[in-house]
């Protein structure tokens, strides 16, 4: 019986928990600025006491950017450009936005 418990039980024990991936609650944020040369975009999330900011990035020669922020629950983000120009989005866990 342990033999059996082992060599049929384990393996999909294994294969189900092997399974759950973190992409699941991440969001993705695309998007495609003009002109947007030495521009660096910045990902924050804000809760109810303070932005924090999550990620940067600059977009490649063509304005287009991705974020792929991981998160547990809905919540607001912000996409901040240095010249004050910001974004504000709600987003849930495994959401596209473009």
């Amino acid at each position: 019986m342990k033999k059996f418990i082992t060599s049929r039980i384990l393996p999909i024990l294994l294969l189900v928990s092997s399974c759950h991936h973190p992409l699941g609650n991440q969001a993705v944020i695309q998007g495609d600025l003009a002109d947007t040369s030495g521009l660096k975009l910045t990902l924050q999330e804000m809760d109810t006491r303070e932005i924090h900011s999550i990620d940067s990035v600059v977009p490649d020669h063509s304005g287009k950017f991705n974020f792929s922020p991981v998160m547990n629950e809905p919540g607001f983000w912000l996409v901040k450009a240095p010249n004050g120009k910001i974004l504000v989005l709600l987003l849930n866990p495994a959401t596209r936005s473009d």
